[in-house]
Protein backbone atom coordinates (compact mmCIF):
# COMPACT_ATOMS: atom_id res chain seq x y z
CA UNK A 1 0.00 0.00 0.00
CA UNK A 2 3.00 2.31 0.12
CA UNK A 3 2.40 3.38 -3.48
CA UNK A 4 -1.23 4.28 -2.80
CA UNK A 5 -0.40 6.05 0.45
CA UNK A 6 2.27 8.12 -1.32
CA UNK A 7 -0.15 8.98 -4.10
CA UNK A 8 -2.86 9.99 -1.65
CA UNK A 9 -0.39 12.10 0.34
CA UNK A 10 0.81 13.86 -2.80
CA UNK A 11 -2.78 14.79 -3.62
CA UNK A 12 -3.53 16.03 -0.10
CA UNK A 13 -0.26 17.90 0.55
CA UNK A 14 -1.07 21.08 -1.46
CA UNK A 15 -4.24 21.46 0.61
CA UNK A 16 -2.74 20.66 4.04
CA UNK A 17 0.16 23.09 4.35
CA UNK A 18 0.54 22.37 8.07
CA UNK A 19 1.95 18.89 7.42
CA UNK A 20 4.69 17.51 5.19
CA UNK A 21 3.92 14.73 2.71
CA UNK A 22 5.71 12.21 4.96
CA UNK A 23 3.71 13.33 7.99
CA UNK A 24 0.54 12.83 5.98
CA UNK A 25 1.68 9.34 4.93
CA UNK A 26 2.31 8.43 8.56
CA UNK A 27 -1.25 9.39 9.48
CA UNK A 28 -3.04 7.63 6.61
CA UNK A 29 -5.08 4.64 7.75
CA UNK A 30 -6.52 1.57 6.06
CA UNK A 31 -10.25 1.54 6.94
CA UNK A 32 -11.90 -1.63 8.26
CA UNK A 33 -13.20 -4.04 5.63
CA UNK A 34 -16.67 -3.18 4.43
CA UNK A 35 -16.21 0.59 4.34
CA UNK A 36 -16.42 2.25 0.93
CA UNK A 37 -12.90 3.62 0.94
CA UNK A 38 -9.43 2.29 0.31
CA UNK A 39 -7.51 4.78 2.46
CA UNK A 40 -8.49 7.40 5.01
CA UNK A 41 -6.79 10.52 6.37
CA UNK A 42 -7.95 11.53 9.90
CA UNK A 43 -8.22 15.25 10.55
CA UNK A 44 -8.31 15.19 14.36
CA UNK A 45 -4.74 16.45 14.73
CA UNK A 46 -5.44 19.50 12.56
CA UNK A 47 -8.42 20.69 14.58
CA UNK A 48 -6.44 22.66 17.14
CA UNK A 49 -4.14 24.21 14.52
CA UNK A 50 -6.93 25.32 12.21
CA UNK A 51 -9.49 26.02 14.95
CA UNK A 52 -12.11 23.99 13.09
CA UNK A 53 -13.86 20.72 13.77
CA UNK A 54 -12.25 17.63 12.18
CA UNK A 55 -15.40 17.10 10.10
CA UNK A 56 -15.24 20.64 8.72
CA UNK A 57 -11.55 20.27 7.86
CA UNK A 58 -12.24 16.97 6.06
CA UNK A 59 -15.07 18.58 4.11
CA UNK A 60 -12.93 21.62 3.16
CA UNK A 61 -10.10 19.40 1.88
CA UNK A 62 -12.41 17.07 -0.06
CA UNK A 63 -14.14 20.04 -1.73
CA UNK A 64 -10.84 20.91 -3.38
CA UNK A 65 -11.37 17.90 -5.63
CA UNK A 66 -14.12 17.39 -8.22
CA UNK A 67 -16.98 15.19 -7.14
CA UNK A 68 -16.67 13.21 -10.28
CA UNK A 69 -13.81 10.84 -10.91
CA UNK A 70 -10.59 12.65 -11.70
CA UNK A 71 -8.31 11.12 -14.31
CA UNK A 72 -4.70 10.43 -13.47
CA UNK A 73 -1.93 10.64 -16.05
CA UNK A 74 -2.24 6.87 -16.52
CA UNK A 75 -5.78 7.30 -17.67
CA UNK A 76 -7.14 5.56 -14.58
CA UNK A 77 -9.17 7.15 -11.81
CA UNK A 78 -9.74 7.83 -8.15
CA UNK A 79 -12.29 9.66 -6.04
CA UNK A 80 -11.73 11.76 -2.90
CA UNK A 81 -14.64 12.39 -0.51
CA UNK A 82 -15.24 13.41 3.10
CA UNK A 83 -16.79 11.07 5.67
CA UNK A 84 -17.15 12.73 9.04
CA UNK A 85 -13.64 13.61 10.33
CA UNK A 86 -11.94 11.61 7.55
CA UNK A 87 -10.83 12.39 4.02
CA UNK A 88 -11.25 9.17 2.05
CA UNK A 89 -9.87 8.05 -1.27
CA UNK A 90 -11.28 5.26 -3.39
CA UNK A 91 -9.41 3.93 -6.40
CA UNK A 92 -11.07 2.32 -9.36
CA UNK A 93 -10.56 -1.46 -9.73
CA UNK A 94 -8.76 -0.97 -13.05
CA UNK A 95 -6.20 1.38 -11.52
CA UNK A 96 -5.49 -1.00 -8.64
CA UNK A 97 -5.21 -4.06 -10.86
CA UNK A 98 -2.82 -2.25 -13.19
CA UNK A 99 -0.63 -1.45 -10.19
CA UNK A 100 -0.65 -5.12 -9.21
CA UNK A 101 0.29 -6.24 -12.68
CA UNK A 102 3.08 -3.68 -12.94
CA UNK A 103 4.19 -4.18 -9.34
CA UNK A 104 7.95 -4.56 -9.24
CA UNK A 105 9.47 -7.68 -7.79
CA UNK A 106 10.41 -6.94 -4.22
CA UNK A 107 14.09 -6.28 -3.75
CA UNK A 108 16.13 -6.26 -0.53
CA UNK A 109 16.20 -2.76 0.95
CA UNK A 110 18.59 -3.14 3.91
CA UNK A 111 22.20 -4.11 4.42
CA UNK A 112 24.45 -5.13 7.25
CA UNK A 113 25.16 -8.19 9.35
CA UNK A 114 22.77 -9.51 11.98
CA UNK A 115 23.49 -12.24 14.49
CA UNK A 116 20.43 -13.94 15.97
CA UNK A 117 20.98 -16.08 19.07
CA UNK A 118 18.69 -18.93 20.10
CA UNK A 119 17.78 -21.38 21.63
CA UNK A 120 20.82 -22.00 23.91
CA UNK A 121 19.89 -25.41 25.39
CA UNK A 122 21.31 -27.19 28.42
CA UNK A 123 22.92 -30.58 27.80
CA UNK A 124 21.21 -32.37 30.68
CA UNK A 125 17.80 -32.80 29.03
CA UNK A 126 15.99 -32.81 25.67
CA UNK A 127 14.59 -29.70 24.04
CA UNK A 128 11.15 -28.89 25.47
CA UNK A 129 8.00 -26.98 24.54
CA UNK A 130 9.56 -23.59 25.34
CA UNK A 131 12.44 -24.34 22.98
CA UNK A 132 9.90 -25.05 20.23
CA UNK A 133 8.50 -21.51 20.38
CA UNK A 134 12.07 -20.28 20.58
CA UNK A 135 13.08 -22.22 17.45
CA UNK A 136 10.00 -21.10 15.51
CA UNK A 137 10.70 -17.43 16.23
CA UNK A 138 14.40 -17.90 15.50
CA UNK A 139 13.86 -19.58 12.14
CA UNK A 140 11.18 -17.14 10.98
CA UNK A 141 13.07 -14.03 12.05
CA UNK A 142 16.18 -15.21 10.21
CA UNK A 143 14.15 -15.69 7.01
CA UNK A 144 12.42 -12.33 7.39
CA UNK A 145 15.65 -10.39 7.97
CA UNK A 146 17.37 -12.19 5.10
CA UNK A 147 14.53 -11.25 2.75
CA UNK A 148 15.00 -7.62 3.79
CA UNK A 149 18.63 -7.73 2.63
CA UNK A 150 20.52 -8.42 5.85
CA UNK A 151 23.29 -10.98 6.07
CA UNK A 152 21.99 -13.20 8.86
CA UNK A 153 23.94 -15.66 10.97
CA UNK A 154 22.05 -17.93 13.38
CA UNK A 155 24.16 -18.56 16.47
CA UNK A 156 23.67 -20.44 19.69
CA UNK A 157 25.60 -21.18 22.85
CA UNK A 158 25.26 -24.70 24.20
CA UNK A 159 25.23 -24.66 27.98
CA UNK A 160 27.45 -27.69 28.53
CA UNK A 161 28.90 -26.90 31.97
CA UNK A 162 27.60 -26.59 35.50
CA UNK A 163 26.26 -28.65 38.35
CA UNK A 164 23.26 -29.89 36.32
CA UNK A 165 25.60 -31.76 33.96
CA UNK A 166 27.33 -33.38 36.92
CA UNK A 167 24.00 -34.60 38.29
CA UNK A 168 23.31 -36.52 35.07
CA UNK A 169 26.88 -37.84 35.13
CA UNK A 170 26.64 -38.99 38.74
CA UNK A 171 23.37 -40.84 38.14
CA UNK A 172 24.99 -42.50 35.13
CA UNK A 173 27.99 -43.55 37.19
CA UNK A 174 26.02 -44.84 40.17
CA UNK A 175 22.95 -46.33 38.54
CA UNK A 176 23.69 -46.53 34.82
CA UNK A 177 26.37 -49.19 34.97
CA UNK A 178 27.99 -47.57 31.91
CA UNK A 179 24.93 -48.53 29.87
CA UNK A 180 24.64 -47.57 26.23
CA UNK A 181 21.66 -45.42 25.19
CA UNK A 182 18.55 -47.51 24.62
CA UNK A 183 16.61 -44.52 23.23
CA UNK A 184 17.26 -41.19 21.55
CA UNK A 185 20.53 -40.10 23.15
CA UNK A 186 19.36 -36.75 24.62
CA UNK A 187 16.41 -38.52 26.23
CA UNK A 188 18.81 -41.06 27.67
CA UNK A 189 20.80 -38.23 29.29
CA UNK A 190 17.61 -36.53 30.44
CA UNK A 191 16.43 -39.73 32.11
CA UNK A 192 19.68 -39.81 34.11
CA UNK A 193 18.97 -36.25 35.30
CA UNK A 194 15.45 -37.21 36.40
CA UNK A 195 16.87 -40.31 38.07
CA UNK A 196 19.34 -38.17 40.03
CA UNK A 197 16.49 -36.07 41.49
CA UNK A 198 14.78 -39.26 42.68
CA UNK A 199 17.97 -40.66 44.16
CA UNK A 200 18.89 -37.41 45.91
CA UNK A 201 15.63 -37.51 47.85
CA UNK A 202 16.77 -40.88 49.23
CA UNK A 203 20.43 -39.92 49.70
CA UNK A 204 21.07 -36.15 50.26
CA UNK A 205 24.83 -36.79 50.22
CA UNK A 206 24.61 -37.04 46.43
CA UNK A 207 24.43 -33.26 46.31
CA UNK A 208 27.93 -33.05 47.80
CA UNK A 209 29.15 -35.77 45.44
CA UNK A 210 27.85 -33.80 42.44
CA UNK A 211 29.61 -30.65 43.69
CA UNK A 212 32.83 -32.63 44.17
CA UNK A 213 32.52 -33.94 40.63
CA UNK A 214 32.14 -30.37 39.34
CA UNK A 215 35.30 -29.31 41.16
CA UNK A 216 37.19 -32.24 39.66
CA UNK A 217 35.93 -31.29 36.20
CA UNK A 218 37.06 -27.69 36.67
CA UNK A 219 40.45 -28.98 37.89
CA UNK A 220 40.88 -31.06 34.73
CA UNK A 221 40.45 -34.57 36.13
CA UNK A 222 40.90 -36.80 33.02
CA UNK A 223 38.32 -39.43 33.99
CA UNK A 224 35.67 -36.86 34.80
CA UNK A 225 36.50 -34.86 31.64
CA UNK A 226 36.07 -37.99 29.53
CA UNK A 227 32.66 -38.78 31.07
CA UNK A 228 31.69 -35.12 30.73
CA UNK A 229 32.53 -35.18 27.02
CA UNK A 230 30.64 -38.44 26.47
CA UNK A 231 27.43 -37.28 28.18
CA UNK A 232 27.48 -33.89 26.47
CA UNK A 233 28.07 -35.47 23.07
CA UNK A 234 25.06 -37.72 23.56
CA UNK A 235 22.86 -34.79 24.49
CA UNK A 236 24.10 -32.64 21.59
CA UNK A 237 23.69 -35.45 19.05
CA UNK A 238 20.12 -36.03 20.20
CA UNK A 239 19.26 -32.33 20.04
CA UNK A 240 20.72 -32.17 16.52
CA UNK A 241 18.15 -34.78 15.45
CA UNK A 242 15.39 -32.62 16.92
CA UNK A 243 16.68 -29.52 15.15
CA UNK A 244 16.66 -31.43 11.86
CA UNK A 245 13.08 -32.59 12.33
CA UNK A 246 12.02 -28.98 12.99
CA UNK A 247 13.94 -27.81 9.88
CA UNK A 248 16.26 -25.79 12.10
CA UNK A 249 19.75 -25.05 10.86
CA UNK A 250 22.43 -23.49 13.05
CA UNK A 251 25.24 -21.53 11.44
CA UNK A 252 27.54 -21.20 14.44
CA UNK A 253 27.25 -23.15 17.71
CA UNK A 254 29.57 -22.41 20.63
CA UNK A 255 30.15 -24.57 23.67
CA UNK A 256 29.93 -22.56 26.87
CA UNK A 257 32.86 -24.52 28.28
CA UNK A 258 35.13 -23.19 25.51
CA UNK A 259 34.50 -19.49 26.06
CA UNK A 260 33.23 -18.66 29.52
CA UNK A 261 36.68 -18.07 31.03
CA UNK A 262 37.38 -15.36 28.42
CA UNK A 263 34.60 -13.33 29.99
CA UNK A 264 36.86 -12.69 32.96
CA UNK A 265 39.20 -10.74 30.70
CA UNK A 266 36.32 -8.64 29.37
CA UNK A 267 35.12 -7.96 32.93
CA UNK A 268 38.62 -6.88 33.98
CA UNK A 269 38.88 -4.67 30.91
CA UNK A 270 35.62 -2.98 31.84
CA UNK A 271 36.84 -2.50 35.40
CA UNK A 272 40.01 -0.78 34.21
CA UNK A 273 38.03 1.54 31.92
CA UNK A 274 35.60 2.47 34.75
CA UNK A 275 32.64 0.83 33.01
CA UNK A 276 32.43 -1.68 35.86
CA UNK A 277 33.11 -1.18 39.56
CA UNK A 278 33.47 -3.32 42.65
CA UNK A 279 30.07 -3.56 44.34
CA UNK A 280 29.77 -3.64 48.18
CA UNK A 281 30.37 -7.41 48.12
CA UNK A 282 33.51 -7.14 46.03
CA UNK A 283 31.92 -8.42 42.79
CA UNK A 284 32.78 -6.80 39.47
CA UNK A 285 29.54 -5.18 38.40
CA UNK A 286 27.83 -2.54 36.29
CA UNK A 287 26.40 0.22 38.52
CA UNK A 288 22.80 1.09 37.64
CA UNK A 289 21.12 4.09 39.32
CA UNK A 290 17.60 3.44 40.62
CA UNK A 291 14.62 5.76 40.79
CA UNK A 292 15.08 6.31 44.53
CA UNK A 293 18.59 7.76 44.08
CA UNK A 294 20.20 4.52 45.16
CA UNK A 295 22.45 2.18 43.21
CA UNK A 296 21.86 -1.35 42.04
CA UNK A 297 24.54 -3.59 40.59
CA UNK A 298 24.54 -5.99 37.65
CA UNK A 299 27.21 -8.53 38.56
CA UNK A 300 29.43 -9.74 35.69
CA UNK A 301 32.06 -11.60 37.76
CA UNK A 302 31.82 -12.77 41.36
CA UNK A 303 34.33 -11.64 43.98
CA UNK A 304 35.74 -15.16 44.24
CA UNK A 305 36.42 -15.24 40.50
CA UNK A 306 33.59 -17.61 39.63
CA UNK A 307 31.52 -16.84 36.56
CA UNK A 308 27.86 -16.14 35.81
CA UNK A 309 25.75 -16.09 32.65
CA UNK A 310 26.78 -12.45 32.23
CA UNK A 311 30.46 -13.47 32.20
CA UNK A 312 29.68 -15.96 29.46
CA UNK A 313 27.68 -13.45 27.42
CA UNK A 314 30.48 -10.88 27.61
CA UNK A 315 32.92 -13.50 26.34
CA UNK A 316 30.56 -14.55 23.55
CA UNK A 317 29.77 -11.09 22.29
CA UNK A 318 33.46 -10.17 22.29
CA UNK A 319 34.39 -13.26 20.28
CA UNK A 320 31.48 -12.83 17.89
CA UNK A 321 32.30 -9.21 17.20
CA UNK A 322 35.89 -10.11 16.43
CA UNK A 323 34.66 -12.79 14.02
CA UNK A 324 31.62 -11.18 12.37
CA UNK A 325 31.83 -7.41 13.01
CA UNK A 326 28.03 -7.53 13.25
CA UNK A 327 25.86 -4.44 12.93
CA UNK A 328 22.96 -5.87 14.92
CA UNK A 329 22.56 -8.51 17.62
CA UNK A 330 19.21 -10.15 18.39
CA UNK A 331 18.57 -12.47 21.32
CA UNK A 332 15.47 -14.71 21.17
CA UNK A 333 14.91 -15.42 24.86
CA UNK A 334 11.88 -15.69 27.15
CA UNK A 335 10.48 -12.61 28.88
CA UNK A 336 11.68 -13.72 32.31
CA UNK A 337 15.06 -12.36 31.16
CA UNK A 338 13.85 -8.85 30.24
CA UNK A 339 15.72 -7.11 33.06
CA UNK A 340 18.84 -9.17 32.41
CA UNK A 341 19.10 -8.08 28.77
CA UNK A 342 18.43 -4.44 29.55
CA UNK A 343 21.43 -4.53 31.88
CA UNK A 344 23.54 -6.61 29.48
CA UNK A 345 22.98 -4.14 26.64
CA UNK A 346 24.11 -1.33 28.96
CA UNK A 347 27.32 -3.30 29.45
CA UNK A 348 27.81 -3.52 25.67
CA UNK A 349 27.27 0.22 25.37
CA UNK A 350 29.70 0.98 28.18
CA UNK A 351 32.33 -1.22 26.52
CA UNK A 352 31.90 0.82 23.32
CA UNK A 353 30.82 -1.99 21.00
CA UNK A 354 29.67 -0.30 17.76
CA UNK A 355 26.54 -2.45 17.58
CA UNK A 356 25.46 -1.69 21.16
CA UNK A 357 22.59 0.59 20.12
CA UNK A 358 21.36 -2.06 17.67
CA UNK A 359 20.86 -4.88 20.16
CA UNK A 360 17.37 -6.29 20.51
CA UNK A 361 15.83 -8.78 22.91
CA UNK A 362 12.99 -10.61 21.13
CA UNK A 363 11.15 -11.35 24.34
CA UNK A 364 8.48 -14.01 24.23
CA UNK A 365 5.87 -15.17 26.71
CA UNK A 366 5.25 -18.51 28.34
CA UNK A 367 3.57 -21.31 26.42
CA UNK A 368 1.49 -24.07 27.97
CA UNK A 369 -0.76 -26.92 26.92
CA UNK A 370 -4.42 -27.42 27.85
CA UNK A 371 -4.87 -29.62 30.91
CA UNK A 372 -5.15 -33.21 29.98
CA UNK A 373 -4.35 -32.72 26.30
CA UNK A 374 -0.82 -33.98 26.31
CA UNK A 375 1.65 -35.05 28.95
CA UNK A 376 5.23 -36.10 28.75
CA UNK A 377 6.63 -39.42 29.80
CA UNK A 378 7.87 -37.73 32.97
CA UNK A 379 4.49 -36.16 33.63
CA UNK A 380 5.62 -32.54 34.02
CA UNK A 381 7.44 -31.45 30.86
CA UNK A 382 6.45 -31.72 27.22
CA UNK A 383 9.51 -32.13 25.07
CA UNK A 384 9.88 -31.12 21.46
CA UNK A 385 10.11 -34.68 20.16
CA UNK A 386 6.85 -35.71 21.82
CA UNK A 387 5.05 -32.69 20.44
CA UNK A 388 5.88 -33.21 16.79
CA UNK A 389 5.52 -36.99 17.01
CA UNK A 390 2.03 -36.76 18.51
CA UNK A 391 0.95 -34.29 15.82
CA UNK A 392 2.56 -36.49 13.15
CA UNK A 393 0.63 -39.56 14.30
CA UNK A 394 -2.65 -37.65 14.52
CA UNK A 395 -2.10 -36.27 11.00
CA UNK A 396 -1.16 -39.68 9.65
CA UNK A 397 -4.33 -41.28 10.99
CA UNK A 398 -6.48 -38.51 9.49
CA UNK A 399 -4.75 -38.80 6.10
CA UNK A 400 -5.32 -42.56 6.00
CA UNK A 401 -9.00 -42.02 6.79
CA UNK A 402 -9.37 -39.53 3.94
CA UNK A 403 -7.15 -41.37 1.46
CA UNK A 404 -7.22 -45.10 2.36
CA UNK A 405 -5.44 -46.07 -0.85
CA UNK A 406 -2.49 -43.76 -0.22
CA UNK A 407 0.71 -45.64 0.52
CA UNK A 408 2.17 -45.31 4.02
CA UNK A 409 5.42 -43.68 2.91
CA UNK A 410 3.61 -40.83 1.16
CA UNK A 411 1.13 -40.54 4.03
CA UNK A 412 3.94 -40.26 6.60
CA UNK A 413 5.70 -37.63 4.48
CA UNK A 414 2.54 -35.53 4.30
CA UNK A 415 1.85 -36.08 7.99
CA UNK A 416 5.29 -34.77 8.91
CA UNK A 417 4.77 -31.67 6.77
CA UNK A 418 1.33 -31.04 8.28
CA UNK A 419 2.72 -31.43 11.80
CA UNK A 420 5.55 -29.00 11.08
CA UNK A 421 3.43 -26.28 9.51
CA UNK A 422 0.78 -26.69 12.21
CA UNK A 423 3.39 -26.10 14.93
CA UNK A 424 5.19 -23.27 13.15
CA UNK A 425 2.10 -21.30 12.29
CA UNK A 426 0.37 -21.74 15.64
CA UNK A 427 3.51 -20.69 17.49
CA UNK A 428 4.16 -17.69 15.25
CA UNK A 429 0.68 -16.25 14.78
CA UNK A 430 0.63 -15.00 18.38
CA UNK A 431 2.45 -11.78 19.21
CA UNK A 432 5.77 -12.94 20.73
CA UNK A 433 5.19 -10.95 23.92
CA UNK A 434 1.97 -12.79 24.73
CA UNK A 435 1.53 -15.87 26.87
CA UNK A 436 -0.71 -18.46 25.22
CA UNK A 437 -1.97 -22.01 25.32
CA UNK A 438 -0.91 -24.30 22.50
CA UNK A 439 -3.82 -26.54 21.58
CA UNK A 440 -2.51 -29.46 19.48
CA UNK A 441 -5.95 -30.40 18.16
CA UNK A 442 -6.77 -26.84 17.14
CA UNK A 443 -3.39 -26.40 15.43
CA UNK A 444 -4.25 -29.24 13.03
CA UNK A 445 -7.67 -27.87 12.08
CA UNK A 446 -8.34 -26.94 8.47
CA UNK A 447 -10.65 -24.21 9.70
CA UNK A 448 -9.71 -21.06 11.53
CA UNK A 449 -6.36 -19.33 11.83
CA UNK A 450 -4.13 -22.36 11.43
CA UNK A 451 -1.26 -23.59 9.30
CA UNK A 452 -3.36 -26.31 7.63
CA UNK A 453 -5.96 -23.67 6.68
CA UNK A 454 -3.25 -21.57 5.04
CA UNK A 455 -1.77 -24.62 3.35
CA UNK A 456 -5.15 -25.81 2.13
CA UNK A 457 -5.75 -22.42 0.52
CA UNK A 458 -2.36 -22.57 -1.19
CA UNK A 459 -3.13 -26.09 -2.48
CA UNK A 460 -6.54 -24.90 -3.71
CA UNK A 461 -4.78 -22.19 -5.75
CA UNK A 462 -2.40 -24.81 -7.12
CA UNK A 463 -5.31 -27.00 -8.22
CA UNK A 464 -6.95 -24.06 -10.04
CA UNK A 465 -3.69 -23.19 -11.78
CA UNK A 466 -3.20 -26.76 -12.95
CA UNK A 467 -6.62 -26.60 -14.62
CA UNK A 468 -6.02 -23.12 -15.99
CA UNK A 469 -2.38 -23.43 -17.10
CA UNK A 470 -3.34 -23.03 -20.77
CA UNK A 471 -4.80 -19.56 -20.26
CA UNK A 472 -2.35 -16.78 -21.09
CA UNK A 473 -1.74 -13.80 -18.83
CA UNK A 474 -4.02 -11.00 -19.98
CA UNK A 475 -3.64 -7.28 -20.39
CA UNK A 476 -5.24 -6.03 -17.23
CA UNK A 477 -6.58 -2.76 -18.59
CA UNK A 478 -9.08 -4.36 -21.00
CA UNK A 479 -10.97 -6.23 -18.33
CA UNK A 480 -13.82 -4.83 -16.25
CA UNK A 481 -12.74 -5.64 -12.69
CA UNK A 482 -15.14 -5.71 -9.77
CA UNK A 483 -14.75 -4.48 -6.21
CA UNK A 484 -13.88 -7.89 -4.77
CA UNK A 485 -11.04 -8.29 -7.24
CA UNK A 486 -9.83 -4.86 -6.25
CA UNK A 487 -9.89 -5.79 -2.55
CA UNK A 488 -7.85 -8.91 -3.25
CA UNK A 489 -5.37 -6.93 -5.36
CA UNK A 490 -4.96 -4.27 -2.66
CA UNK A 491 -4.08 -6.95 -0.11
CA UNK A 492 -1.57 -8.52 -2.48
CA UNK A 493 0.14 -5.19 -3.00
CA UNK A 494 0.15 -4.64 0.79
CA UNK A 495 2.59 -7.55 1.26
CA UNK A 496 5.52 -5.14 1.33
CA UNK A 497 3.88 -3.09 4.09
CA UNK A 498 3.41 -6.16 6.26
CA UNK A 499 6.97 -7.29 5.59
CA UNK A 500 8.33 -3.83 6.47
CA UNK A 501 6.44 -3.93 9.76
CA UNK A 502 7.64 -7.45 10.55
CA UNK A 503 11.25 -6.34 9.99
CA UNK A 504 10.87 -3.12 11.97
CA UNK A 505 9.16 -4.77 14.95
CA UNK A 506 10.88 -8.19 14.80
CA UNK A 507 7.45 -9.84 14.68
CA UNK A 508 6.76 -12.87 12.46
CA UNK A 509 3.16 -12.68 13.73
CA UNK A 510 2.62 -9.74 11.35
CA UNK A 511 3.18 -11.99 8.34
CA UNK A 512 0.99 -14.72 9.83
CA UNK A 513 -1.77 -12.12 10.03
CA UNK A 514 -1.14 -11.20 6.40
CA UNK A 515 -1.36 -14.86 5.34
CA UNK A 516 -4.62 -15.42 7.24
CA UNK A 517 -6.22 -12.30 5.78
CA UNK A 518 -5.03 -13.19 2.28
CA UNK A 519 -6.51 -16.69 2.61
CA UNK A 520 -9.83 -15.12 3.59
CA UNK A 521 -9.71 -12.87 0.50
CA UNK A 522 -8.77 -15.80 -1.77
CA UNK A 523 -11.49 -18.11 -0.47
CA UNK A 524 -14.10 -15.37 -0.66
CA UNK A 525 -13.05 -14.63 -4.23
CA UNK A 526 -13.17 -18.33 -5.10
CA UNK A 527 -16.68 -18.70 -3.65
CA UNK A 528 -18.13 -15.67 -5.44
CA UNK A 529 -16.37 -15.99 -8.82
CA UNK A 530 -16.45 -18.80 -11.33
CA UNK A 531 -12.72 -18.93 -12.04
CA UNK A 532 -12.56 -21.21 -15.10
CA UNK A 533 -15.34 -20.84 -17.65
CA UNK A 534 -14.43 -22.02 -21.15
CA UNK A 535 -17.23 -19.91 -22.61
CA UNK A 536 -15.63 -16.76 -21.14
CA UNK A 537 -11.99 -16.99 -22.25
CA UNK A 538 -10.96 -13.42 -21.48
CA UNK A 539 -12.63 -13.49 -18.09
CA UNK A 540 -11.06 -16.85 -17.28
CA UNK A 541 -7.60 -15.62 -18.27
CA UNK A 542 -7.92 -12.65 -15.93
CA UNK A 543 -9.22 -14.68 -13.02
CA UNK A 544 -6.58 -17.39 -13.39
CA UNK A 545 -3.97 -14.61 -13.40
CA UNK A 546 -5.47 -13.25 -10.19
CA UNK A 547 -5.18 -16.67 -8.55
CA UNK A 548 -1.58 -16.97 -9.77
CA UNK A 549 -0.69 -13.65 -8.16
CA UNK A 550 -2.53 -14.60 -4.98
CA UNK A 551 -0.68 -17.91 -4.73
CA UNK A 552 2.64 -16.13 -5.32
CA UNK A 553 2.21 -13.72 -2.43
CA UNK A 554 0.71 -16.37 -0.15
CA UNK A 555 3.68 -18.60 -0.88
CA UNK A 556 6.11 -15.81 -0.02
CA UNK A 557 4.42 -15.21 3.31
CA UNK A 558 4.40 -18.95 4.04
CA UNK A 559 8.11 -19.24 3.29
CA UNK A 560 8.90 -16.47 5.77
CA UNK A 561 6.91 -18.07 8.60
CA UNK A 562 8.30 -21.53 7.88
CA UNK A 563 5.12 -23.15 6.58
CA UNK A 564 6.05 -25.68 3.87
CA UNK A 565 4.40 -25.35 0.47
CA UNK A 566 2.50 -28.42 -0.65
CA UNK A 567 0.75 -28.47 -4.01
CA UNK A 568 -1.64 -31.29 -3.13
CA UNK A 569 -3.47 -31.92 0.15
Amino acid sequence: MNFFKSLFASLLAPHIAELSAQEIINLIEIPPQGLWADLAFPCFGLSKLLKKSPAQIANDVANQFPNSLTLLKTGQAYQITAAGPYVNITFTPSFVLNQLWNHETLKPWNSGTILIESPSPNTNKPLHLGHVRNMCLWNALAKIMTSAGYEVTKVEVINDRGIHICKSMLAYQLRGNNAQPDKKSDHFVGDRYVRYATEEEKDPSLKEQAQEMLMKREAGDPEIKALWAKMNARAIDGMAETYKRYSTHIDDATLESNVYMNGKDVAERGLKSWVFVHDPKGNIALPIPTNDDKMSYFVVLRADGTTLYATQDLALVDARFQKYKMDKMVYVVGNEQDDYFRALFKCFKGLWYPFADQCYHLSYGMIELPNGKMKSRTGNVVDADELIEDLHQTSFEEIKKRYPDLDDVTAHTRAEQIALWAINFYMLKIDPAKWFVFDPAESLSFEGETGPYVQYTYARCAAILRKGESYTIPTWSVYDYDQEEKSLALHLIAFQDYLDKAVEEYKPSTLCRYAIELCQYINSYYQSHHIIDESQLEQTAHRVAMIRQAQHYLGRAMDLVCVPRVEVM
